[in-house]
């Protein structure tokens, strides 16, 4: 969630957004350009449309400042979460392993990569920590 997007828009990487709408289905034409029509982004420079008109979406909904504020603070507590489950898998020495979670103090199994050191890992807890460098 940030300023200048609908509070549902996720990013077209997803094929819907969080209130179901389907984002090639509420843009229609072709692939090229849909990004700058989709109605989920009034500001920045995706904003403007290319290739197409700008579409239109009646569950559009700009976030509050408390709303906002509440997204930055929680990737703010995510990205010390995944910074500490890095340095402690980094003092394990181990390419493959489990960790206490920092989140929420459950099973975290990682990976590191023998080639570049980057780490997959993902938490056994439901929406939690996860991610792959």
């Amino acid at each position: 969630m940030r300023k200048g997007t609908c509070k549902f828009y996720n990013g077209i990487a997803n094929d819907n957004c969080d209130k179901g709408i389907n984002y090639r289905e509420i843009t229609g034409g072709p692939t090229f350009g849909i990004g700058t029509r989709l109605p989920c982004v009034i500001e920045g420079k995706f904003s403007k449309p290319k290739n197409g008109e700008k579409a239109t979406c009646e569950h559009f909904v700009k976030p509050t400042k408390k709303e906002l504020d509440d997204w930055e603070e929680s990737v703010d507590r995510s990205i010390k979460q995944v910074s500490m489950a890095i340095k402690t898998i980094g003092k394990t020495g181990k390419q493959n392993g489990v960790i206490q979670c920092p989140a929420c103090n459950g099973k975290l199994g990682f990976s590191v990569s023998p080639g570049n050191g980057h780490i997959w890992a993902k938490c056994e807890t439901n929406n939690c920590l996860a991610w792959m460098q």
